[in-house]
């Protein structure tokens, strides 16, 4: 499939990027509009930062949103660094998310996309309310609990 064309010469891949285009322009003429938000940078697998910035408008002027590992204390998953707009990610817990694969600036793009999801808005706000603040709580534990649960795992 990969080596076939049709009569005007495109290839099959050809094909598949036109079709995954027409359709994210089909979609955005069909009204539906999302709320534009801080992009994604640094750490972030460019394939992946590609697909949020076809996906989600970006917020104009805004410094990107970076993640990296970092060292954390055991009983942390997360951290937030608003100065540098950064999110990091306990090192303690790379290997096991990695599925034993030894870690790239840009790995886990999975483990990443989500945590972009679940963090971006707290970049935009000036303060963290307690609604804001109880759902960082929540994550924080039940992410933690994930991480260790795959870290055992990865051990057994």
């Amino acid at each position: 499939m990969e080596r076939a064309v049709d009569d005007d010469g495109h290839t099959f891949a050809e094909f598949l990027a036109d079709a995954q285009q027409i359709y994210r322009d089909a979609r955005r003429r069909s009204g539906a509009t999302r709320k534009p938000v801080i992009p994604a940078g640094r750490g972030f697998a460019p394939a992946l930062r590609e697909t949020l910035d076809d996906e989600l408008p970006a917020l104009p002027g805004e410094e990107p949103i970076a993640i990296e590992w970092r060292k954390l204390p055991d009983d942390v998953f997360f951290d937030i660094d608003r100065d540098t707009r950064t999110i990091a990610l306990n090192r303690r817990y790379r290997t096991a998310l990695n599925g034993g694969r030894r870690g790239t600036v840009d790995d886990a793009p999975m483990v990443k996309a989500l945590m972009f999801f679940l963090l971006h808005e707290v970049f935009g706000k000036e303060y963290n309310g307690p609604r804001t603040k109880d759902n960082l709580q929540l994550w924080q534990s039940v992410l933690l609990s994930a991480a260790r649960a795959e870290f055992d795992q990865a051990e057994a």
